[in-house]
């Protein structure tokens, strides 16, 4: 298994998990704290991203994107977004994922699934 700590990426490595843990406080603007590839060649999965006492103290258009059909999971406890109010942001976003050259659908924001592990209850105002 790899592990990435605290990093904004894509992530593209097959069977890989992403922990952003330990009060991490992320500052600045950003698309999305972590993002499982959604047209890389080869692509498939299953990717993981695990957030725990995390602080966005910045500006963010989402949280977490997976591809559902790659088994992808982002598990996410004890959250704290500044002016967060339930959709602003996204939290979790579910994707078809694809191979190269061609565009990935975007499901739009769950809660409580196989891909985002995460309930209401784990996200706040920061």
């Amino acid at each position: 298994m790899v592990v990435h700590r605290i990093k904004f990426f894509s992530t593209t490595q097959k069977n890989s998990t992403t922990i952003v843990a330990g009060g991490f406080t992320a500052y600045g603007t950003h698309g999305k704290l972590w993002r499982s590839c959604g047209n890389c060649t080869n692509n498939g999965g299953p990717r993981n991203l695990l957030v725990y006492g995390v602080n966005i103290d910045a500006s963010i258009g989402a949280i977490a994107g997976v591809n559902r059909n790659y088994g992808d999971r982002a598990t996410i406890r004890d959250l704290k977004i500044k002016n967060y109010s339930s959709g602003s942001p996204h939290v979790c976003d579910e994707y078809q994922g694809v191979q190269k050259g061609s565009s990935s659908t975007k499901y739009g924001e769950y809660w409580n699934t196989a891909s985002c592990d995460v309930s209401r209850s784990d996200v706040s105002g920061l």
